[in-house]
């Protein structure tokens, strides 16, 4: 780390003795942001600056650079200005500053039984291979993009489930149990229209040019159709991703399993921005959804 002058050599000298080297760094970070905001605001004499100066600095870091503020942060500063006056520099005490505060987690969004139901139903009436597209995603979990790019050989069938295998965000390899209401779907799709389809083409659901795949501006537009004509908030491919996780959650698959399947590698992006766990027995009452023929 470049450190601007030599205060804050010294400061990080003596932090060196006393902690870890990391969180010399982090206190000298914080402090050169410090300095910064010091030279912008063109103060040179802190004995002279009002009690709330510290406020002022979050503020700074929040609206004109959007740095996030935190106590470590402000636990460098402060360090730093104790370390001045011990070196006989005159240091006010500045009140501690107020931190925003969090907002609250908002709930992710996941469709209820009556709107799944609903969305069955109208996505059934498109077209192939649009149509089998859309009926799998809630039933797989599998990104827009992860569902196009799914070709011919990506699945395999064990103990009565069809296991979906691809490389999926980061070309991870990833394989995805599909939720045994779309096996009949699948299989009708695959011995029906897939089979059908004279031109060679490896993908599971080709697109309209020859050796292309149907495209993830394709499934959006449709789920948008779906979420405009039902009068269904959010519908898009990511709801029906979230959808899928909280029927998992709900059939008592662990968190650290549901992060694996949907390719997470933080496990707290599973927990809160993909469970929602006040969403009703989604799963218990999945087999009353009336789901579509897959021979019609």
């Amino acid at each position: 780390m470049r450190l601007p002058n030599d205060t804050v050599r010294a400061f990080h000298a003596r932090l060196c003795e006393r902690k870890s080297p990391a969180t010399a760094d982090s206190y000298c970070g914080a402090v050169i942001l410090w300095l910064k905001f010091l030279a912008e605001k063109r103060i040179t004499d802190l004995s002279k600056c009002h009690p709330g100066l510290l406020d002022d600095f979050v503020a700074w870091m929040l609206r004109d650079h959007s740095v996030i503020t935190s106590k470590a942060r402000m636990t460098g500063v402060s360090a730093f200005l104790e370390f001045q006056r011990r070196a006989g520099d005159t240091i006010p005490i500045f009140a501690k500053p107020d931190f925003p505060r969090v907002p609250e987690r908002k709930e992710p969004r996941v469709l209820t039984l009556d709107e799944l139901s609903s969305y069955f139903d109208r996505a059934t009436e498109f077209e192939e291979p649009v149509r089998t597209a859309l009926l799998l995603m809630p039933l797989c979990g599998l990104r827009s993009d992860e569902t196009v790019r799914l070709q011919l050989d990506s699945m395999k069938v064990k103990d009565g489930w069809v296991i979906l295998s691809f490389r999926g965000k980061g070309q991870k390899l990833r394989e995805v149990p599909l939720l045994k209401q779309g096996n009949g779907i699948l299989r009708a799709y695959l011995t029906g229209w897939r089979a059908q389809y004279k031109l060679p083409n490896p993908w599971m659901f080709p697109g309209h040019f020859r050796g292309k795949h149907l495209t993830t501006r394709t499934l959006r537009k449709w789920a948008g159709v779906i979420s405009e004509e039902l009068q269904i908030p959010e519908l898009s491919p990511h709801t029906l991703r979230k959808t899928y996780s909280t029927i998992l959650d709900q059939m008592g698959v662990s968190p650290l399993q549901i992060a694996q399947l949907l390719g997470h590698a933080n496990l707290n992006t599973t927990n809160r921005h993909y469970i929602k766990h006040e969403v009703g027995t989604l799963m218990s009452s999945l087999t009353k959804v009336s789901m579509p023929s897959p021979f019609t």
